[in-house]
């Protein structure tokens, strides 16, 4: 079919929701090249934004969804699945966590990590912990919940008014994130690197710090980290890396996407979402007045 007609087909049967879309229908890809439908080929600098990581059509991939599609489409999770289950411990033993909660997307992993943080707060400390402070051109998914956590104004244009219980401050600010912080404050979320906010990098001392006031005040702390993919184990800015995890050696600890193995006796949940970025993260890292005792905190490598 011709590339005018599938264009104007997706101009009138497709929801406007992408904005501006590249005027090309792309139909191929062989490593980082694809062709559209026109037969002209393309670097593909953008990989599915960050799905197609080992490049179109690797050979050990498309064998792998072959191999599952021949064997078991779905079967929810009412019930056990073999790969599932070896995933998780997979990711488990590669990082930081002791448990995995898989999801579809980065919103709905957040979405998860806020449930939780609320959910703890009310429960363990009060029902009127409840809020949530977030940061300056954050960005954190288009859900109500996450686009109301997002702290741009752009995102929130025609959905106010937005779920009640968020602060927004600047990035890189302690003492406004300490100011903000209160004894309705139920969780933090912050990305290490702001990705739709331009790229702002948090710096270390901020990372460490906000472990600390998240600590003192008995408020969660949920690290954000979908749009970093496979740079959080390279770059320095990670909430591993920044040494929160030793700044809180027995704290209990969150959702997340895969990283580097932790060694800090520190109890650990992850929230991972398989959608946009491909493996996601929401870490969710419980202050230390939640931890287990001293002596079986560090029963575990």
């Amino acid at each position: 079919m011709d590339t005018k007609t599938l264009l104007e087909w997706s101009a009138k049967y497709h929801t406007p929701n992408y904005g501006s879309r590249a005027p090309i229908v792309l139909v191929r890809g062989d490593g980082v090249r694809v062709w559209d439908s026109d037969g002209r080929e393309y670097l593909d600098f953008g990989a599915g934004i960050a799905v197609t990581s080992l490049g179109h059509c690797h050979p050990r991939v498309t064998g792998a969804i072959q191999e599952a599609a021949a064997t078991l489409l779905h079967v929810s999770n009412l019930y056990h699945s073999a790969p599932q289950i070896h995933l998780a411990k997979l990711l488990i033993e590669h990082s930081f966590a002791e448990r995995v909660f898989f999801s579809n997307s980065g919103a709905e992993a957040n979405e998860a990590a806020l449930k939780l943080a609320r959910k703890y707060a009310r429960e363990r400390i009060a029902s009127d912990r409840v809020e949530f402070v977030a940061t300056r051109n954050s960005f954190h998914g288009r859900t109500f919940a996450t686009v109301a956590a997002t702290g741009q104004e752009k995102y929130h244009h025609g959905f106010e008014p937005l779920v009640p219980g968020f602060k927004h401050v600047p990035y890189n600010d302690l003492r406004a994130m300490e100011r903000a912080i209160d004894n309705r404050t139920a969780g933090v979320i912050i990305e290490c690197i702001q990705g739709e906010g331009g790229v702002n990098v948090a710096d270390e001392d901020y990372l460490r710090g906000l472990r600390k006031l998240c600590d003192q005040s008995g408020a969660l702390l949920i690290v954000d980290q979908h749009g970093q993919g496979v740079l959080k184990f390279l770059a320095k800015a990670n909430v591993e890396h920044a040494g929160v995890e030793r700044a809180a050696p027995h704290a209990h600890v969150e959702p997340a996407r895969s990283r580097k193995r932790a060694r800090h006796g520190a109890r650990k949940n992850q929230i991972g979402g398989s959608g946009e970025h491909g493996f996601l993260q929401s870490a969710l890292y419980f202050p230390q007045c939640s931890a287990r005792s001293e002596s079986n905190a560090g029963s575990r490598p």
